[in-house]
């Protein structure tokens, strides 16, 4: 059934017969600016800012491979992304982010993290790849093509990448951005991200045309004291507002900001590598699925 439905987007999208642009060996993600505030303008698109890690996912011959923005390999890790994306007919290399939901349907960045290092064998939460671009389909690379366009290639495929471990994020327009950035704030959600409609994809390079708008500490809803652990100095939390707990020790900080070499405290060679990349903060009550509810959440801003 997937194979008809890709066959026919291909076929719709221009992309069939296979391309002949080799495979990409490995794809760096392309980083974003960061700024103070939103600006509307009818050339970006916005998106949600998800507290998760962020995933380069490639499928070949039905070989699946998800990697760290450092390059190490969570396949094994996020079983249940690696084992949706199996069964897509072609080859593809996807970006996004996967983010963990508690059983009660909360976000839950802490159960991501215990993922990394599973106690007694379980894995607590479930696991979800929130899709944003696509860089290779089909032996077609896009990396040279727009957003806009990657983004359509992506909505032609969401039949077969909408499941309850794979789901696409939703991208909204210039008129519904301020009401987007106050969905966000009212879930806890890091910020909103903005991006230029006709930019291309660089892999690695740090792109003025994606940008970060973080959502100020006060106007979060938070929930059970956790704060979070930066990556950048300029991300660091105020210390007035900062209460430092279990979790902030665990990854590292304290109420006056990081502490130098705290991350190493995180078990395993890949959460040392990834305690710098994402950022440690309760999540808010959400209905489960948080990927389709958040989507949803902001879709009705308008």
């Amino acid at each position: 059934m997937f194979t008809a439905i890709v066959n026919a987007a291909l076929s719709r999208l221009g992309l069939d017969p296979r391309g002949t642009a080799p495979f990409p060996r490995s794809t760096a993600p392309m980083l974003m600016h960061k700024a103070d505030r939103l600006v509307s303008s009818p050339d970006w698109t916005y998106e949600p800012k998800w507290d998760g890690f962020r995933v380069i996912a490639t499928v070949r011959d039905g070989s699946v491979r998800l990697l760290s923005r450092n390059g190490h390999s969570f396949t094994r890790l996020f079983g249940p992304v690696s084992d949706a994306l199996r069964g897509f007919p072609t080859s593809l290399v996807l970006d996004g982010e996967v983010v963990a939901i508690s059983d009660d349907g909360r976000p839950d960045f802490e159960a991501l993290q215990e993922r990394l290092r599973p106690r007694d064998g379980k894995l607590p939460g479930y696991v979800c790849y929130m899709v944003f671009d696509c860089v290779y389909v089909n032996g077609h690379a896009l990396f040279g093509r727009p957003l806009d366009e990657r983004r359509h290639i992506l909505q032609e495929l969401r039949p077969v990448l909408a499941g309850d471990a794979v789901k696409l994020t939703e991208s909204f327009p210039a008129a519904q951005s301020r009401r987007l950035m106050e969905a966000c704030a009212a879930m806890g959600l890091e910020g909103v991200i903005m991006k230029r409609k006709a930019s291309l994809y660089r892999p690695g390079y740090r792109s003025p045309d994606w940008i970060k708008i973080p959502i100020p500490p006060h106007r979060r809803i938070h929930r059970g004291g956790i704060s979070r652990c930066e990556p950048e100095p300029s991300q660091q939390p105020d210390p007035g507002a900062v209460r430092p707990t279990r979790q902030d020790r665990v990854c590292g900080t304290r109420g006056d900001g990081p502490v130098p070499g705290g991350a190493r405290h995180v078990a395993g060679p890949a959460a040392r590598a990834e305690a710098e990349d994402v950022p440690l903060r309760s999540r808010p009550h959400t209905s489960r699925p948080l990927p389709g509810a958040a989507n949803r959440s902001a879709a009705s801003v308008g």
